[in-house]
């Protein structure tokens, strides 16, 4: 009996190519999903980025707000910053949904659970500089004696506040476990500089 090589030559190099081409074809596949992935990954974080975003700027304005305590008015009189987020000082953990919670103003549950995930881990009051000046208060009328001529102090003021979003953070709430991070949550620093007034 006669075999015939050719025959088996050409399945032999058929069953080649077709290992070859379907090797390409996962290789093309493996690719096309790490992109679609990597793609809704950046989508993610440029969506929750406004809410990190919020989280800044309301720690900021609730750093100005408390420089009208008297806490935030001994404060003043010295040179030291201060970290507000620090552990036991007034913005430690506080969230984005305390600062907005309003009486008799209800939320609904995701939109509530968006905003406690909202926080800061850092917000440093550094006084710049200050002076006193002359000047009217409140838009008081000029020459009166309540307003025209009584001394302010102005102050320049740095602040640095760093908000977070869906941030595994530490039990003090100031420094992030990057072992539970995801692809929502999202870190923004602010820095601002301010001018404010005490009369």
């Amino acid at each position: 009996m006669k075999t015939d090589h050719k025959n088996n030559n050409q399945d032999g190099m058929a069953l080649v190519i077709t290992l070859i081409l379907l090797l390409t074809l996962t290789i093309l596949a493996s690719s096309i999903f790490m992109t679609v992935n990597r793609y809704a990954e950046t989508i993610d974080n440029i969506s929750s980025r406004p809410q990190a975003m919020e989280a800044a700027n309301s720690c900021i304005d609730q750093a100005l707000d408390w420089l009208d305590t008297s806490d935030g008015a001994s404060w003043l009189n010295g040179d030291t910053p201060i970290d507000l987020a620090a552990e036991g000082n007034p913005l430690n953990k506080k969230t984005v949904l305390e600062d907005t919670t309003m009486e008799g103003v209800t939320r609904g549950d995701m939109f509530s659970r968006v905003l406690e995930k909202s926080s800061c881990t850092k917000v440093i009051l550094t006084k710049v500089s200050s002076e006193s000046a002359r000047g009217e208060r409140d838009g008081g009328e000029i020459g009166s004696e309540t307003s025209y001529g009584s001394s302010v102090l102005k102050y320049a003021l740095k602040i640095e506040a760093r908000g977070v979003f869906n941030v595994p953070l530490n039990s003090s709430g100031t420094a992030i476990k990057f072992d539970n991070w995801n692809s929502t949550s999202n870190i923004v620093d602010v820095e601002v500089h301010v001018g404010y007034t005490s009369f």
